[in-house]
């Protein structure tokens, strides 16, 4: 694992506080300020991401810290404890945004030309049950609710690559 920003270090030893932020997308040419309740640091794909409600926002959102420009504690203001259980939601998705229209549900994929064998050696997800194998092709099951990590992970495969089910993911897959 990487080392955590140093900027989240005093953070991390336990601090209880929201913290003010200063964010700026990718995309957007301004920057602007959000007051977040720190609950998680998550590492992802080679970042970090710091979970929690935002200010005038519903839910968990993960903020990418390599775009957050400041960050400070934001005292004023009382922390807010959550009443969600973050590792068990973790376990219900890839990566670290949670989409709240899709329920976790059971996604059946069947991978073709030797890619079986890829995915075996190194699973997409913790828990993929096999359904069947052969020499061309093998298939298995995860149990998750989609979001916008899990499809370019999936469509990553290409052609090699069957979504079976749920039909809503294998129509966003073939567009």
């Amino acid at each position: 694992m990487r080392r955590v920003p140093q900027r989240l270090k005093s953070w991390r030893k336990g601090a209880s506080y929201r913290v003010r932020a200063s964010t700026q997308s990718f995309d957007a040419a301004d920057s602007w300020q959000e007051a977040v309740h720190p609950y998680q640091l998550i590492q992802y794909n080679n970042g970090w991401f710091l979970m929690g409600p935002g200010s005038g926002r519903e839910g968990i959102s993960n903020f990418a810290f390599d775009r957050i420009l400041a960050m400070g504690p934001d005292l004023a203001t009382a922390f807010l404890t959550s009443e969600i259980a973050l590792f068990a939601r973790f376990a219900e998705i890839i990566g670290v945004s949670f989409n709240e229209a899709e329920p976790v549900q059971e996604i059946h994929l069947r991978f073709y030309d030797g890619r079986g064998s890829y995915v075996r050696t190194k699973p997409l997800y913790a828990s993929q049950p096999l359904v069947a194998s052969d020499a061309n092709t093998l298939e298995l099951t995860l149990r998750l609710s989609p979001n916008r990590e899990l499809e370019p992970l999936l469509l990553s495969f290409g052609q090699d690559l069957e979504v079976v089910a749920p039909a809503s993911l294998r129509e966003r897959m073939q567009k």
